[in-house]
């Protein structure tokens, strides 16, 4: 096939042979066996026509055969070639074809016997036919079953901004007594709002013979996959909140509970019903790194399959300060600080699905994870009161760890729009759940501690981040 200027022409190795067998020919008469063999060709039909216009680096085009033909005629003797107005358009055939779909990032020749697809996920390939590994390619993306190994593509990369909601546990501050329980006067806020910025390379791609592939047991085939690359990315996140809780002058008892006993093994200081204002800032901070494979498993120039393993590391860090007064007395107040920090490794693996739509493509990956988490708590608290004849400071210290195996998951879909053959834009939506995060619970009463001797500490909840990027993607 050759391609020029939105215009292509069909021929084959063996069709050009006996046309040339006749043109030698010409001045004798031809045999039946030779007319035959020039006539009986099962002629390849292009849609779109020879003549189409407006073909460009997302035009699929599709070779239907008269007739049904086996995979290995068409992959021994077709050839795709592509060039400029300016080349060389003899379309010569020999040892040295090249199946080039330069013009086209999607292209197939289709049989009775089945397709075979020439074609790229994200950009135009150049494959040399000559001998097994020495092929190479210009451009990106997955790598069809019928070419040989060896290939390599594009370096790709994308970076995003975009913004993020993040759901942690909550703690509580101040205490409000009343007649049925004890409970907090305020919580934090569990729902933090803020940006991220994150950035993603796909490259090293690597292709499975199909000869290999095929003799390969069925596990090794979906470890390998027909093609992989490497993916390494990066996410930095920042988000806060607030929230306050207030209970006023005459209505229930209020007070402070101590994060744990004070040196005169005091629980708290009660406040009567002078009233409690609680006030809670709120900061998160995390960052993730994430490197694996993707293994392509089912390709085609419109759509792709296959499977993602890699390894992963969260890195977060959530600091609470809070302020308890009361509107009764302005020398009776506390101030204190928690700071939690989390640490989260291991590996996760999944499916994912692509599909190509013009100059647009769509990508769809759940994951699943599993691995090993630490957090540390650092909590400080220092009560006033200018009132009490005794303690008129209370300071407290804490530090707490805990640590252990968890699970999760993940899921991120996306679109991007290639502006240019190696410049697109788009959008991701990334989500991720995890079964057992650090959180903080702090003495909700004095009997916490006094009777049942639970200080503040650390234990485990659920947490969820969303997020929302706009992409800017590179690929040279």
């Amino acid at each position: 096939m050759m391609l020029a200027d939105g215009q292509a022409v069909a021929t084959s190795q063996e069709y050009a042979k006996a046309y040339q067998e006749l043109k030698d020919r010409m001045e004798g008469t031809p045999t039946a066996d030779q007319l035959n063999r020039f006539q009986n060709f099962p002629k390849p039909v292009l849609n779109p026509s020879r003549n189409a216009e407006g073909g460009g680096s997302s035009t699929a085009f599709v070779l239907t055969y008269a007739e049904p033909m086996d995979r290995t005629t068409v992959e021994d003797s077709f050839a795709i070639r592509g060039f400029t107005g300016d080349e060389d358009r003899s379309g010569k055939t020999g040892e040295d074809d090249k199946i080039s779909t330069s013009s086209s990032t999607s292209a197939a020749a289709k049989s009775g016997g089945g397709t075979w697809y020439v074609g790229g996920e994200f950009s135009s390939m150049i494959i040399d036919d000559e001998e097994p590994g020495n092929s190479s390619a210009e451009g990106s993306g997955a790598q069809p079953a019928g070419l040989e190994a060896g290939n390599r593509f594009l370096e790709r990369s994308l970076f995003g901004f975009g913004v993020t909601s993040v759901d942690i546990p909550r703690a509580g501050f101040g205490v409000e007594v009343t007649t049925e329980d004890e409970r907090f006067v305020a919580e934090t806020d569990g729902t933090l709002s803020g940006t991220t910025f994150g950035g993603l390379h796909i490259g090293d791609y690597r292709f499975t013979p199909r000869t290999e592939y095929d003799g390969l047991p069925y596990l090794q085939r979906k470890w390998r996959g027909r093609a992989n690359a490497f993916m390494a990315g990066f996410t930095y996140t920042q988000a806060d909140g607030s929230s306050r809780g207030s209970v006023p002058v005459g209505g229930n008892g209020t007070g402070v509970v101590y994060f744990d006993f004070a040196d005169d093994n005091a629980t708290g200081l009660f406040f009567g019903s002078a009233g409690s204002d609680v006030e809670t800032n709120t900061d998160f901070e995390g960052f993730r790194f994430n490197a694996g494979r993707k293994v392509y498993h089912g390709i085609d120039p419109d759509w792709y399959w296959g499977c993602y393993h890699g390894f992963f590391y969260d890195y977060s860090d959530t600091e609470h300060e809070f302020e308890i007064t009361t509107p009764s007395y302005s020398d009776i107040y506390t101030l204190g600080r928690q700071d939690l920090t989390e640490r989260y490794a291991g590996f996760e693996a999944g499916p994912f699905f692509g599909r190509q739509l013009g100059n647009a493509s769509v990508h769809f990956r759940p994951l699943f994870n599993f691995g090993y988490r630490e957090a540390d708590l650092d909590a400080q608290q220092d009560t006033f009161c200018g009132a009490c004849y005794y303690s008129q400071t209370v300071p407290i210290r804490l530090d707490e760890d805990d640590s252990g195996l968890t699970y999760g998951a993940s899921v991120d879909a996306g679109l991007q729009f290639a502006v240019t053959e190696r410049f697109s834009l788009g959008a991701v939506y990334q989500a991720r759940w995890r079964a057992d995060s650090a959180a903080i619970v702090n003495p909700e009463s004095g009997d916490d501690l006094f009777i049942d001797n639970q200080p503040t500490r650390l234990a485990t909840g659920e947490r969820t981040e969303q997020q929302l990027l706009f992409t800017v993607g590179n690929s040279w």
